[in-house]
């Protein structure tokens, strides 16, 4: 009777296991960004191959990446471009998929406008107060004296990757003493007056629950939450509000390498912090039976065809067309599969 019993708590804790993991056969696990969470959740919920199904993961572009490495992910999606030498060291490549656009968003009554000094300063630690002489210069309004809170990701994130470089161009201490990455040192953390949070959701419900806060986040988290945009200059000076157009209009303005490796920051027209986002893999997908293979395949061709036109639903911008046929074509070649 012991041994039926034990027989009976083995099949059911590995019908558990079945269930909750997701061990269907032909079930792909990804992930990575939290940034794109947001779009690869309705890709994937709605992407199937043959009898093939992609489950998608927001745990952060590095630990993404981390997982696709150490064999978890069929493939990870990232904010950041995988560098030259990571990638030659596991035969990774950086497909570009969507436009997407970064954000710093406030927990303020009022809208109000800041430039990429006066936040480096912040996070510095350096500014300390709502109605510092330079934020009200800036707005020309008087704002009230209370501290600002800086929230910023605690887990490795591409986001802060796109975000650290872009402060890093208007501040040269800040480059110095921080400069820029997926993971780096906050100064304002010494103060007392910063707040670490992990994923786009998590720094987004911080500054919700904090009043006169500051924390960056994905264009796409803002408007879903319907958090306070601080409106930005782009590289002419003229301080804009972001929208799906000016996404278009900076990538458009910008001179884009051929690998596709640069962050979109300062276009002379549009939003000036707006990055590609992208899907690395390994090349030739040798992590991957064949059956899986053309199931990544199909679901990338997908996202680049019939995904793009439901991109602005979800507040992403499309590829320009010119980038998605070269994408396709490297799709198509040895050179990826």
């Amino acid at each position: 009777m012991r041994r039926r019993s034990r027989i009976l708590l083995l099949i059911f804790l590995l019908r558990i296991l079945f269930v909750s993991h997701g061990f269907q056969k032909n079930t792909l696990a990804a992930g990575g960004s939290t940034a794109m969470l947001p779009i690869m959740s309705f890709w994937t919920e709605r992407f199937s191959y043959h009898s093939y199904k992609i489950s998608y993961e927001g745990v952060g572009s590095g630990t993404g990446i981390s997982r696709l490495i150490d064999g978890v992910y069929a493939f990870a999606a990232s904010d950041e471009y995988v560098p030259a030498e990571l990638a030659k060291e596991y035969d990774l490549i950086n497909i570009p998929i969507l436009v997407q656009a970064f954000v710093f968003v406030v927990n303020m009554p009022m809208k109000i406008r800041l430039n990429a000094t006066i936040i480096a300063e912040i996070y510095l630690g350096e500014i300390a107060y709502r109605d510092d002489p330079k934020i009200e210069a800036l707005n020309h309004i008087d704002l009230p004296h209370k501290p600002i809170i800086a929230v910023h990701r605690k887990d490795a994130s591409g986001t802060t990757a796109v975000i650290t470089t872009r402060l890093s161009k208007n501040s040269a201490k800040r480059s110095s003493v921080v400069g820029s990455g997926d993971s780096v040192y906050w100064p304002v953390d010494d103060t007392g007056r910063g707040v670490a949070a992990i994923g786009n959701s998590g720094v987004a419900e911080a500054i919700k629950e904090r009043p006169y806060s500051i924390g960056y986040v994905s264009y796409a988290w803002a408007k879903e939450l319907d958090l306070n945009i601080v409106s930005l200059p782009n590289a002419e000076g003229e301080f804009v509000e972001p929208s799906i157009n000016a996404f278009e209009e900076a990538v458009e303005a910008y001179k884009i390498p051929e690998n596709y490796s640069s962050y979109v920051l300062d276009s002379p027209r549009g939003w000036p912090i707006v990055s590609l986002g992208y899907v690395v893999l390994y090349r030739g997908l040798k992590n991957l039976s064949p059956e899986a293979k053309e199931a990544v395949k199909a679901f990338l061709r997908y996202a680049l065809t019939a995904g793009q036109e439901i991109l602005e639903k979800a507040y992403f911008a499309k590829l320009p067309p010119k980038i998605v046929e070269k994408v396709l074509e490297l799709l198509s070649s040895f050179r990826c599969f």
